[in-house]
C-alpha cells in the first residue's frame, strides 16, 4: 500500500471558522481509500494574515478566543511602520505563519524565528524609553 501526507489549507477567516478543514479532510480520505493510499499524517495550514496592507487594517484577536477578533484601521504612519516591520522580519528569516514577527537574536546577526525575543529585547534603548515614560 502506498503512503502519503495530507495537506489541508484555508486562506480566509470564513473558511477557517467554517467547514474548510473537515470538508478537505473527508475528500482526501475518500480519494485515498479508493486509490489504496494510506495517509500517515495530516498537515493543516491556516493561511490567515492579521495584517492586511491592501485594506490598511490590523486584525487583533480578543481574549483567548481565536474566532473573536477586532479589526483596526491603520493610518498612513502605522501602515508605513507595519511595512518596515514585515520587511525586516523577512530579512531575518521569518517565513512561516508560526514564526515570530520579532524573532529571538541568537548571537550577533543570527536570529531564530521559531523563538520569541527575550524580555530584554529592547536592550539599553528600551530601558531608556521605559525610564523616560515614567
Amino acid at each position: 500500500m502506498q503512503t502519503a501526507f495530507a495537506y489541508l489549507r484555508v486562506s480566509g477567516r470564513g473558511p477557517l471558522s467554517g467547514d474548510g478543514f473537515p470538508r478537505q479532510n473527508q475528500a482526501i480520505k475518500q480519494y485515498a481509500k479508493s486509490n489504496g493510499i494510506h495517509v500517515v499524517r495530516t498537515f493543516e495550514e491556516r493561511g490567515v494574515s492579521d495584517i492586511d496592507l491592501k485594506s490598511e487594517t490590523l486584525t487583533v484577536r480578543v481574549d483567548k478566543n481565536r474566532f473573536r477578533t477586532r479589526i483596526l484601521p491603520l493610518n498612513l504612519t502605522a501602515s508605513w511602520a507595519v511595512e518596515r516591520l514585515l520587511e525586516r522580519a523577512n530579512e531575518l528569516g521569518v517565513t512561516q505563519p508560526e514564526h515570530y514577527l520579532i524573532p529571538s537574536r541568537v548571537s550577533g546577526k543570527a536570529y531564530d524565528p521559531t523563538q520569541p525575543p527575550s524580555r530584554w529585547g529592547g536592550g539599553r534603548h528600551g530601558e531608556r524609553s521605559r525610564r523616560s515614560a515614567d
